[in-house]
């Protein structure tokens, strides 16, 4: 398609009908039809398409039920039973957010009633999976059908910026994904925010957008909201390379050196995913399951991924049991229901 470069500022909105795109750097609509080249995605709460990007990036075939940014409700979206492979987004987190002193205690309220109707559009696709981020103080969404996994990523693992969210996934056969858990380093610049005091061109660059990413029909504030509320390109890409290993999507660039020599890994996009961010060059990384150096070897040995002993689906690595001190709690606790 001939706006591949300028893919950030485009929006793929699905109705029952037909397929619009919407383009938000120039503020044009237009029809458009779609080619099943890869697995097809359904995105929910997309806001300007941060994580729809990384998808698309990833081999995924993405479109979007719209978000109230470009004057789309999802409370007036109806989902069409096995048209999708899977589902992402992640519905508004003030209700659950830190920064929120006021968060609301009873399940009423808005944010509350956005992943309901998340978990709606789901039930009504019936799709293979679903996907949803959000803050770690967001509710489980648990989906009849699904197994549930939870597991939070940071994006000062791979990047300079903090940025911790949960991701929650859920698979009809059981499937977990994964990704290497880093290590936050002091001196970590603070996440972008809908609400920031920092300029706009600031806001991109903590986001991983290109220098002249811009949204001329959004006045300063909103467009400094909408790029707050996406999710960090770096983020973006880690969780859809994550979802592609088990959705078993294969496509093959002949452009890239190699690139379906890596088992477990048949797309490796030097462009969009730096193998030399997660591992040091030259080495063998078997958790990734592809090599993470520049001379680009095999990796002769499967990955093996445990996870936590209390059942909330987050890898761990090692030794370890459980994840963190509050799923040994949790692990405490059932021990001592079942011994009763």
């Amino acid at each position: 398609m001939s706006h591949e470069k300028k893919c950030t500022t485009l929006l793929y909105v699905f109705s029952q009908t037909q397929f619009t795109c919407f383009d938000l750097l120039h503020g044009k609509t237009k029809g458009f039809f779609v080619t099943r080249q890869g697995f097809l995605i359904l995105s929910l709460f997309s806001g300007i398409g941060l994580l729809d990007r990384a998808f698309r990036e990833a081999g995924f075939v993405v479109v979007s039920a719209g978000d109230l940014v470009t004057g789309q409700d999802i409370r007036d979206f109806r989902g069409i039973a096995g048209r999708f492979d899977g589902i992402i987004g992640g519905s508004p987190c003030q209700a659950f957010s830190d920064a929120n002193r006021d968060r609301p205690a009873d399940d009423n309220h808005y944010g509350y009633q956005m992943i309901e109707e998340y978990k709606r559009v789901v039930f009504e696709c019936d799709p293979t999976w679903y996907l949803f981020e959000n803050v770690r103080n967001a509710p489980n969404v648990i989906i009849d059908g699904y197994d549930h996994q939870r597991i939070d990523i940071n994006q000062g693992w791979f990047d300079d910026v903090y940025r911790l969210r949960h991701i929650q996934f859920g698979h009809k056969q059981g499937k977990k994904i994964f990704w290497p858990r880093g290590v936050t380093r002091p001196g970590l610049k603070s996440a972008a925010l809908a609400s920031d005091d920092r300029s706009f061109r600031e806001l991109c660059r903590l986001q991983g957008l290109e220098d002249d990413f811009d949204l001329p029909d959004f006045t300063v504030r909103g467009k400094k909201k909408v790029v707050g509320n996406g999710v960090p390109i770096v983020m973006g890409r880690v969780i859809a390379n994550a979802v592609r290993d088990v959705a078993g999507l294969e496509i093959c660039d002949s452009s890239i050196a190699n690139n379906c020599d890596f088992p477990g890994r048949t797309y490796c996009d030097s462009t969009s995913f730096d193998n030399g961010d997660l591992a040091a060059d030259k080495k063998c990384d078997n958790e990734l399951r592809f090599f993470s150096g520049t001379s680009r070897q095999k990796c002769d040995s499967p990955a093996i991924q445990n996870y936590c002993a209390c059942g909330c689906g987050r890898s761990v690595t090692g030794r370890r049991k459980t994840y963190d001190s509050a799923c040994r709690k949790r692990l405490s606790r059932k021990k001592a229901q079942y011994e009763k």
